[in-house]
């Protein structure tokens, strides 16, 4: 069998970004908390349960574009070109207000 493969990353939820180590092993995926600064070593029920969304069946785990009113698998190279030509024309189209976006911690 091969070895655990430990990943140093943060939680995914909300702006503290708290430290955890993800150990991806045959049985799936183990969350650790680290002792970083935010959350010294602990985590919220969020960031205990973050690897439960990891293999829900109806998951995205390639981008999708909208092809003749269908969403299909595409690579990324063409889902960000789709996105930036869209971009691009919708600020043709109506100014350069048409476009506006919007970020948050949890983001």
């Amino acid at each position: 069998m091969p070895e655990p493969r430990t990943v140093a990353t943060h939680c995914p939820y909300c702006a503290l970004q708290c430290g955890t180590r993800l150990t991806c092993e045959r049985a799936g995926v183990t969350v650790v908390p680290t002792d970083f600064p935010v959350n010294r070593g602990g985590l919220c029920q969020k960031g205990w349960t973050a690897t439960s969304l990891l293999d829900v069946p109806d998951r995205l785990v390639h981008p999708m574009v909208r092809r003749g009113g269908e969403l299909v698998a595409a690579d990324w190279d063409t889902a960000l070109g789709t996105v930036a030509d869209r971009l691009r024309g919708l600020r043709a189209e109506h100014g350069p207000d048409a476009v506006a976006v919007f970020g948050g911690g949890g983001l």
